[in-house]
């Protein structure tokens, strides 16, 4: 008997939360903005700052990735040649 009411209760609290969740989604589509206030133009300087280093990071990274590929494909290529040619070896034997 307990346990019934328990899963009554259960359901119950389920329910009441799906209840509030469709009543939050309801609300927020009528209320979309960009941001809840107006940044202070600080705030938007600090903003546009941090975006700004961000894409100068990704930047810089590409940039060193694509100007180091060269010497990787090299070690790659003859880590591959040694490996066939140690296979081939240890085939023939």
């Amino acid at each position: 008997m307990e346990m019934v009411k328990y899963g009554k209760f259960f359901i119950q609290t389920i329910n009441s939360i799906f209840s509030d969740v469709s009543s939050l989604k309801e609300e927020s589509k009528t209320e979309m903005v960009l941001w809840p206030y107006s940044p202070t133009p600080k705030q938007l300087t600090l903003h546009i700052c941090g975006f700004l280093t961000a894409a100068i990071f990704i930047a810089v990274g590409t940039h060193l990735s694509f100007s180091n590929i060269a010497p990787q494909q090299a070690r790659a290529q003859a880590r591959k040649d040694f490996l066939k040619a140690r296979l081939r070896k240890l085939l023939e034997d």
